[in-house]
């Protein structure tokens, strides 16, 4: 249900990279890759940037079981992570992406 996806989790570097990476090929999740992208690169706060609270409030109630499975890595295909000086997780575009 929602609330699964934690921020704590999203941002941890550890994970099932590479079998989830295995995944990610399939067109099953082309559909919410591009909506990630598009909301990133246009519709956050900062075009081209968002905050880990600004993605799980877009996307955590939209997410099926196996999209959350693969939601991290999604996230890391498309994005590099960063913390601002306040603490906050930001994933910025990448530039192929953007």
């Amino acid at each position: 249900g929602p609330g699964h996806m934690l921020p704590e989790r999203l941002e941890s570097e550890s994970g099932h990279l590479r079998e989830a990476s295995a995944l990610l090929p399939t067109t099953e999740h082309d559909d919410l890759l591009v909506e990630m992208r598009n909301f990133i690169a246009f519709q956050a706060h900062t075009d081209g940037q968002a905050s880990t609270r600004e993605i799980l409030q877009e996307f955590e109630s939209k997410l099926s079981a196996s999209q959350s499975c693969v939601f991290r890595e999604l996230l890391r295909n498309l994005c590099t992570f960063h913390r601002t000086s306040g603490g906050e997780g930001i994933w910025k575009l990448k530039p192929e992406y953007c």
